[in-house]
């Protein structure tokens, strides 16, 4: 039974209300739940714990490629990982403007293939800086030419390595390169309902600043990231000194390519300034250096090796003769 409120409390009541005050004020607003919209026909296949490990996975694949563009463009290249988000395929390629950069691999030896994707503006910058230009980063509105695909296809294939190298902690996966992609709308590598995983990478070399998109279909990463969720300690690991030989041949590898002046030193002499001026055409300048001694041979300024100068095929050479 409702309880029967005496006469002083209708009373009391009916004053609050004149006075235009019922006691609202004192109540506290409740705050309203952020809800996240979530498409059941599109169910999350992965947890936040196999997600951390495709990021460490793809932190990893960022380090290689920065330190490769580096030492390949000589100029500062940043990497990071930015998000990880799964999407249906056809919500990603509409995404794409219609002339791509895009490399195709496998994921041995699992079913499908692997895209990754590198902006224009990028692709634009690190042609020019390959060619010797300053990598302005004009973005051109036109198709890619042969010759800018073929450069782009030795960075692609070392893109494939690098995944590799990066995913060989948690699982022995083989990506190869397969083809250079650059018609967003004509691919048919992935199917445009199958679902996919989008790691978003941002790129920045001297002042341009672009992406790297790494396109996986679900179907290829399932039966590596369930196990990684299930036990993490399960997970293939290799020890120090495999992990220290493995760095060692990717900063080898990253660092093959790249040109080192070499210079055989015949000799030295020192001049007064009054002979310097009064040298002409046909002087002879006598070197501290014996004929039947070996030369110096420097590298990067420093002496690294001693070598016997001679002539082969009407070309200077200069043969080794002792290591430093």
């Amino acid at each position: 039974m409702s309880e029967i409120l005496t006469q002083n409390q209708i009373d009391e009541l009916l004053s609050e209300l004149l006075a235009g005050d019922s006691g609202e004020a004192n109540i506290s607003p409740v705050e309203e739940k952020k809800v996240k919209p979530y498409d059941f026909r599109s169910p999350k296949k992965f947890s936040k714990d196999q997600l951390k490990v495709l990021r460490s996975v793809y932190e990893n694949f960022a380090r290689h490629l920065a330190a490769y563009l580096s030492g390949v463009l000589r100029v500062s290249c940043q990497i990071k990982v930015d998000t990880i988000e799964e999407q249906p395929y056809f919500e990603y390629n509409n995404a794409l403007p219609d002339s791509v950069m895009m490399g195709v691999f496998d994921f041995k030896p699992l079913e499908g293939t692997v895209l990754i994707e590198i902006s224009n503006a990028v692709t634009f910058a690190v042609v020019e800086m390959m060619l010797g230009g300053n990598g302005s980063g004009i973005v051109l509105e036109r198709e890619f030419t042969e010759i800018e695909i073929a450069l782009m296809e030795k960075i692609m294939k070392h893109m494939g390595a690098f995944t590799k190298s990066s995913w060989s902690n948690f699982a022995d996966i083989d990506t190869n390169f397969i083809r250079i992609e650059t018609n967003s709308r004509i691919m048919q590598s992935i199917a445009m309902d199958e679902g996919v995983i989008i790691v978003v990478m941002d790129i920045e070399i001297k002042s341009i600043k672009g992406t790297v998109n790494v396109c996986i279909p679900i179907i290829n990463l399932e039966p590596i990231l369930e196990k990684a969720g299930k036990n993490p300690f399960l997970l293939k690991r290799k020890t120090d000194s495999e992990k220290d030989i493995q760095n060692k041949e990717t900063i080898r590898s990253n660092i093959k390519d790249a040109r080192i002046e070499t210079v055989g030193v015949l000799g030295s002499a020192v001049l007064s300034f009054k002979e310097l001026l009064n040298l002409q055409v046909g002087d002879v300048i006598k070197l501290n250096q014996a004929v039947d001694s070996d030369i110096k041979i420097c590298i990067g300024g420093k002496t690294r090796f001693y070598g016997v100068p001679g002539i082969i095929k009407n070309k200077k050479h200069i043969k080794i003769t002792k290591a430093l």
